[in-house]
């Protein structure tokens, strides 16, 4: 109900957080300016002088303390010297040990995105990666042997080790035996960041995609979406889940006097996940027509108007800002409006780049399909740019109802659209 801030003395923003299980004042955090530690609940922040504080690279992805012996503190980080990206401290923090993986394949080593560990077994923890299998250490990290062949990120059950969940690209996948064989859960979407039981019940799990935390309460055969969106973070504690959340950014249209010195009208344009605007233009009537991207489910789509898939909008507002004249999906996944015009009939242009995905061309187009795939010279060191998308160009009637013509409007490596003007004819 109510929150008080910590002292400063972090100059950059905490990236992961841990706290002592056997003093809760004793709190840890990795940062972009190194790794540190408070004694007192946040009063006071020191940083820690060992080698973690010497990487001013390193990303943080966890910061765990052994339940078992609240010394052992394990770190999983990227874009250190350590390829593995695991550490452990067997002091608090003052000294690191770098922890070495088996590789992997024909990769030289194993690069690890998340560690666990067993709440029953000190110097028991599991390491999993997108690009590594799970893997299990039992002498704190000393010798490793490989599980199943899932590839995300890791948690125990901290009520039965013997339950593993990994997130993986498939979803939620669960072992009830210590990890070496794996089952789907109810829980398949795609994108998901991370996974975390409730240490009081068992069968309660959370999941959190990139725009909503999902609740299980049967051990994740099915699945509950919440009204949190825009999850980074979770903490559970017993019979409860502490969110971070990002505020996604909202679209918002405004109309000002000649002179700017008056704001006539301001609106939204959204729904519960975020949206972005990229492009705006006004027709003969005075209503604002504007373009952007889209993660909400429930963005506002008029019944008459077009409603391909896809996270690109393009939606008409009257004059007055009052009303929702017409509203529609543009394109597929990936396509992105760079520009718009209006011709002196209402008719609508857009202009952009698709970068993934099929355009939905129409009949006679100018350019109905992609060229043949880019044969862009190799650099010196045998590398060739890969193209970041291929413009087209559009035109929709006035009510956004129908598409009159698409085309793409490319070369075989990619091409982009900056500007558009209507004179007769689309200019791009």
């Amino acid at each position: 109900n109510t929150w008080t801030a910590t002292a400063p003395g972090i100059p950059d923003l905490p990236e992961v957080m841990a706290l002592s299980p056997a003093d809760p004042n004793t709190v840890y955090v990795g940062a972009a300016t190194g790794f540190y530690r408070s004694t007192d609940g946040g009063n006071h922040w020191s940083l820690i002088p060992s080698q973690m504080s010497q990487y001013k690279t390193a990303i943080y992805f966890q910061i765990l303390v052994d339940p078992l012996n609240p010394s052992t503190i394990w770190i999983c980080a990227g874009n250190t010297p350590n390829p593995s990206g695991i550490f452990t401290s067997n002091d608090g923090g003052n000294t690191f040990a770098e922890i070495t993986l088996p590789p992997v394949g024909f990769s030289p080593y194993s690069i690890a995105q998340s560690i666990a560990l067993d709440p029953t077994h000190s110097g028991a923890v599991f390491a999993a990666g997108d690009g590594m299998p799970l893997m299990k250490s039992t002498d704190a990290g000393k010798t490793w042997s490989t599980l199943a062949s899932v590839f995300g990120i890791v948690t125990v059950d901290p009520g039965n080790p013997s339950t593993i969940y990994c997130l993986t690209g498939f979803g939620v996948q669960k072992s009830t035996d210590g990890g070496n064989t794996f089952v789907n859960t109810g829980f398949m979407a795609s994108g998901s960041n991370l996974v975390a039981v409730d240490p009081a019940n068992s069968s309660r799990l959370y999941a959190a995609l990139e725009t909503t935390l999902y609740t299980s309460a049967d051990a994740g055969a099915t699945w509950t979406p919440t009204s949190i969106h825009a999850v980074t973070h979770f903490l559970t504690l017993p019979g409860r889940v502490l969110v971070g959340a990002q505020i996604p950014p909202q679209a918002y249209i405004a109309k000002f006097s000649p002179d700017l010195s008056q704001l006539l009208w301001s609106t939204y344009l959204g729904g519960s996940g975020y949206q972005t605007v990229s492009a705006l233009a006004v027709d003969p009537s005075g209503n604002a027509i504007v373009s952007g991207t889209t993660a909400s489910p429930d963005f506002p789509i008029t019944g008459h108007a077009t409603a391909a898939p896809g996270n690109t909008f393009l939606s008409k507002i009257s004059a007055d800002g009052t009303q929702l004249l017409a509203s529609a999906y543009f394109g597929v996944p990936n396509s992105y409006i760079a520009t718009i015009a209006v011709d002196p009939s209402g008719a609508v242009y857009v202009a952009g780049t698709q970068s993934g995905g099929a355009l939905a061309t129409t009949p006679q187009a100018f350019q109905s399909s992609l060229p043949d795939p880019c044969q862009r010279p190799q650099d010196p060191g045998g590398f060739r740019p890969a193209s970041n998308g291929f413009a087209f160009v559009a035109k929709l009637i006035t009510d956004l109802s129908s598409v009159a013509y698409s085309t793409y409007l490319t070369g075989t490596c990619g091409s982009a659209i900056f500007g558009m003007q209507e004179i007769g004819r689309a200019h791009v």
